[in-house]
């Protein structure tokens, strides 16, 4: 599970006891509430688009997010232990509701620079 809106270390630490008690796994990470966010998301890019130093939190919590993904795909396969070969970037950005450039930048390593 992932949350976000934290703005203090001990919002996000209250939360991710919330979570535990909830039997919920919080991923590591978190996607804090920043206006700096909010601005790239107004300019309607994604919040991984922004400057290295801004946008490292949300590759950091993306990452997680793929991992969580594939790892529930695994448990869901019957007789392939193992990952598929081929997820689009397309298939992938709709299951974690996030856009195509996203799943570029972090299939190719990239980190997003400034202007």
């Amino acid at each position: 599970m992932r949350f976000a809106a934290s703005t203090a270390d001990a919002d996000a630490a209250f939360a991710r006891d919330y979570l535990k008690h909830a039997k919920c796994r919080a991923l590591p990470g978190e996607l804090r509430e920043k206006k700096a966010f909010a601005d790239l998301q107004n300019l309607g890019q994604a919040v991984t688009e922004g400057p290295a130093s801004l946008s490292r939190e949300a590759h950091q919590l993306i990452q997680a997010m793929l991992g969580s993904v594939l790892l529930l795909e695994r448990k869901h396969e019957v007789g392939r232990p193992y990952p598929p070969d081929y997820v689009s970037a397309e298939t992938l950005a709709y299951r974690l509701d996030c856009s195509r450039s996203t799943m570029v930048y972090v299939r190719d390593g990239a980190v997003a620079r400034d202007g």
